[in-house]
């Protein structure tokens, strides 16, 4: 199903107008579909294509004696050409789904990959957003249309700032007729500037820290059993802005706040503790050492205490530690954020739909880290990264060009899901010896089950299945 998707999207074509060679395509194909159907390495995908898989069959070829060189010199191949092959790839896309591109969504990622890489141009230590403090990382950007279907990627330094990678961005898509829709770490007044200086339309996440609900009727823009989101428009000036109100949000972020709140607490108790111990710290400098570290580890909630510690001036010592909490000093309203856009026409409705959309490159991101072998990377080179990476971008384009047609008939499950009811469709070859001739091999498939039928018609595959399944052959 993988392969019979990448051939409508013509990705064979596309990289022949590459420059590509029937041998290099085949190369390409393998190792784009290897990484969709068993995510991982290049070695893995050599191990794969080797002993599980009759992608050789399909392609015309033999991948009994494949190395993992032939992967490794394809990924480079891939990388040379990754602007024309994004771009044509997503020209097809829009071409076959019909897809208009009215929002542009932005956002970013980065991975952690094993080793020192010190021939990575690209690896830094940074935020890293999979908690992996002690790995170099890299940073992805990807650029997606509404639909979800990416239209750029890019490779950017694991310690870049954010904000700083929207302009260069935006100047290689050049396409100033969609809304750019992206979330508070980009959305600096720096860049919102600089998409009303260049006639760009914009809808971002506010980085306002004080974010009160206005006192004014709101509207409901969503409402089901476990949330409800209450929304309220002001205008102001050039732009609108939508301050909502969901109670989903609000009880994820209260938990998430007691949580910090009783750490903090226990590790002041921990200090305070200590002055009533002969051993105990006591020095009055390592005391407001000890504090400053815990108000930088748990900052979401540090500006909400009163801390007065009592100490002796001769002594320098501290013997008594008293705070309180104050919740009247936070700065936002649990559940509260706020949408701001220079699309001054659109309703609550409208806006807070638009925002919705960046659940999309969220997923992309997701799934790309999860169902696509990006993380772990094992690689040294900066180019042998980037080549990592952008199969998995390329993988991404079949799979959602994929789940996106299921989604159309209702089918709505993950991309592992769907490899799990596939998984018991096989072709099964059976072989019979003749005297004084040839062996005859007889390959046909199995009858697909309702579930399977049902997402290769959503596919327009189905006749693959039904027609033509015996094939005879000899040896």
């Amino acid at each position: 199903m993988a392969y019979e998707t990448a051939k409508k999207l013509k990705l064979t074509e596309i990289l022949s107008e590459c420059g590509l060679s029937e041998k290099e395509i085949k190369s390409a194909m393998a190792t784009i579909v290897g990484r969709l159907i068993a995510p991982g390495s290049e070695v893995s995908t050599v191990k794969y294509l080797r002993n599980n898989s009759a992608l050789d069959e399909i392609l015309g070829t033999d991948f009994s004696n494949l190395h993992k060189d032939r992967m490794y010199q394809i990924s480079d191949t891939l990388l040379r050409h990754q602007k024309k092959i994004e771009e044509k790839l997503y020209a097809r896309e829009k071409e076959l789904f019909a897809l208009s591109e009215i929002v542009t969504l932005y956002d970013l990622t980065n991975t952690y990959f094993e080793g020192d890489s010190k021939a990575n141009d690209n690896g830094a230590f940074g935020h890293s957003k999979e908690k992996r403090r002690d790995c170099k990382l890299v940073t992805l950007a990807l650029v997606l249309d509404g639909s979800g279907f990416p239209k750029k990627s890019h490779i950017f330094k694991g310690n870049v700032t954010e904000g700083g990678t929207l302009q260069s961005m935006l100047e290689w898509i050049n396409n100033k007729k969609a809304t750019v829709v992206m979330d508070a770490g980009i959305a600096t007044e720096e860049n919102i500037k600089w998409l009303n200086n260049n006639d760009y339309k914009y809808l971002v996440i506010s980085r306002k820290r004080s974010q009160s609900l206005p006192d004014k009727e709101g509207v409901i823009v969503k409402a089901d059993h476990d949330n409800l989101v209450t929304s309220y428009l002001l205008k102001n000036g050039h732009e609108s802005e939508l301050y909502c109100h969901s109670q989903g949000v609000e009880r994820r972020s209260t938990r998430i706040l007691e949580k910090y709140i009783n750490r903090f607490e226990d590790e002041l108790k921990k200090i305070a503790n200590g002055l009533e111990k002969k051993t105990g710290t006591k020095k009055y400098d390592k005391i407001i050492e000890r504090i400053g570290r815990i108000k930088e580890k748990y900052s979401k909630v540090a500006s909400r205490f009163d801390i007065k510690i009592t100490a002796d001036d001769k002594k320098k010592e501290a013997f008594a530690i008293a705070w309180k909490n104050t919740p009247e000093k936070q700065s936002k309203t649990p559940g509260v954020y706020c949408i701001r856009t220079n699309k001054t026409d659109l309703n609550n409705q409208q806006i807070w739909n638009t925002y919705r959309m960046l659940n999309g490159i969220e997923e992309a991101f997701r799934i790309l880290k999860t169902d696509l072998g990006l993380r772990p990377i094992y690689h040294q080179k900066t180019h042998r990264i980037s080549g990592h990476i952008f199969i998995s971008v390329l993988a991404y384009h079949i799979l959602h060009s994929i789940r996106y047609q299921l989604k159309s008939v209702g089918i709505h499950d993950s991309w592992q899901t769907i490899m799990i009811k596939l998984s018991t469709h096989y072709r099964i070859t059976t072989s019979m010896q003749q005297k004084n001739a040839p062996s005859i091999h007889i390959r046909k498939s199995t009858r697909p089950n309702q579930e399977q039928l049902g997402i290769y018609k959503a596919c327009n595959i189905l006749s693959n299945f039904l027609q033509n399944t015996i094939t005879t052959y000899q040896k």
